[in-house]
């Protein structure tokens, strides 16, 4: 078996490739206008529009891809997951609950060209030439190692369905930061630059020059924002740059795990990776998974490099023992629970019910940060414009004072 790639590159560059041979042809009618006449030339203007529409939409498609189907590759998984356990808890075999699946995810809009509905296909075939679900799933490369794992752990205790079910909890929790609050981001950040850039550019500087003209005194605000001006052009840029530079840093995994990390720290602490590696850890423990399966089972699920550090356990120890041994990495609570349910045998129960209150705290914590970072933002970019208002009428109101004391 091969490994699936994008299914979502092909359509990308067609499309980019339809834009560019629509501006080649736009410069083509102008530069034929005189031959053609102005219909040629008009034509040309429309297609070469049209063309670089068209390149952008190519270009931005890959990224946008999962915020125009409105789900994520991690959703696709935990669906998938969920869909698999029911089809095998009614009886269904295997091979044809996966083939059955793969068929109705490429003939839903919503992911016929995603990877996942593309490596359901391919694991389908793996099965049928007499792999193991956790080899095909492994051999598409469109699902995290952890898949691999658990999925390995159910086939060899016969708990798949369970297996699957506990995948799917554990995707349902993988996204740090909400993909809208970034588009909110990107798109507020621009508009309002624009705006503080016109005013600045060009509003303020045109009434401070008429009024300097006439030998009226500019307001203190308004020659301070006039000498502040010449710091807008250079930090639109830096802006403007850095988004296509984040999006190109994301392709490259290292780049995009620190990315994943410092956003789950900056918006809920450490407890949505907490949530997360104690949901794999009971998962692996439903399993009867050695403790030493356990552990890299939990650091496959975080990109935190010190979780994945701290969830190394020496001969002997035990799983209290190795949280315990990084207090400033695991709650009081969560340790003290662990420690109780490894002696009174419930360790699975007790790590699940411990991932979802932290998931819920990490839930409250997203919420409130992300409202008070918004309303930061607004409330930013209001008091510049507000500032550039005051200075552009201040002037005008003293223009308007002196004329009619005159």
């Amino acid at each position: 078996m091969k490994r699936v790639g994008y299914p979502i590159l092909l359509p990308a560059l067609l499309l980019f490739l339809a834009g560019l041979l629509l501006g080649v042809l736009g410069v083509v009618l102008a530069v034929l206008e005189g031959l053609l006449g102005e219909a040629a030339g008009l034509l040309g203007g429309i297609s070469w529009r049209l063309g670089g529409l068209a390149c952008w939409a190519g270009v931005l498609t890959p990224f946008l891809y999962d915020w125009f189907r409105g789900r994520s590759s991690a959703e696709d998984r935990a669906l998938l997951a969920e869909a698999l356990a029911d089809l095998l808890e009614l009886g269904l075999p295997l091979d044809e609950a996966l083939a059955r699946l793969g068929t109705e995810m490429r003939a839903n809009a919503a992911c016929s060209r995603s990877r996942t509905a593309f490596a359901v296909v391919a694991a389908a075939r793996g099965l049928a030439g007499g792999a193991t679900l956790s080899e095909a799933l492994a051999a598409t490369g469109a699902f995290p190692d952890r898949w691999s794992r658990l999925v390995a752990a159910g086939e060899a205790t016969e708990r798949l369905p369970g297996a699957l079910r506990s995948l799917a909890r554990l995707e349902c929790v993988q996204n740090p930061l909400p993909f809208e609050a970034l588009v909110r981001t990107f798109i507020f950040l621009p508009l309002a630059g624009g705006v503080a850039f016109f005013l600045g550019a060009y509003a303020l500087p045109g009434v401070t020059g008429l009024l300097e003209a006439i030998g009226t005194e500019l307001p203190a605000t308004t020659r301070m924002l006039m000498l502040g001006r010449h710091l807008l052009p250079p930090l639109l840029a830096l802006l403007l740059l850095s988004l296509p530079l984040a999006f190109l840093a994301g392709l490259w995994r290292p780049v995009r795990e620190v990315m994943s990390t410092l956003a789950s720290r900056l918006g809920t602490g450490n407890r949505q990776t907490q949530g997360v590696v104690l949901g794999a850890l009971a998962a692996a423990t439903r399993l009867e998974m050695s403790l030493e399966e356990m552990l890299r089972v939990a650091s496959q699920s975080t990109t935190d490099p010190w979780y994945r550090q701290a969830l190394n356990a020496r001969p002997g120890d035990t799983l209290a023992e190795v949280l315990e041994a990084r207090p400033d990495l695991f709650e009081p609570q969560v340790r003290w629970l662990v420690r109780q349910a490894e002696r009174d045998g419930n360790l699975a129960q007790a790590l699940e019910h411990c991932a979802a209150h932290l998931q819920e705290v990490a839930e409250q914590m997203r919420w409130r940060r992300r409202v008070l970072a918004e309303v930061g933002l607004t409330a930013a970019m209001g008091l510049v414009v507000l500032l550039m208002l005051v200075g552009v009428l201040l002037p005008l109101t003293r223009l308007t004072t002196e004329v009619l004391l005159r």
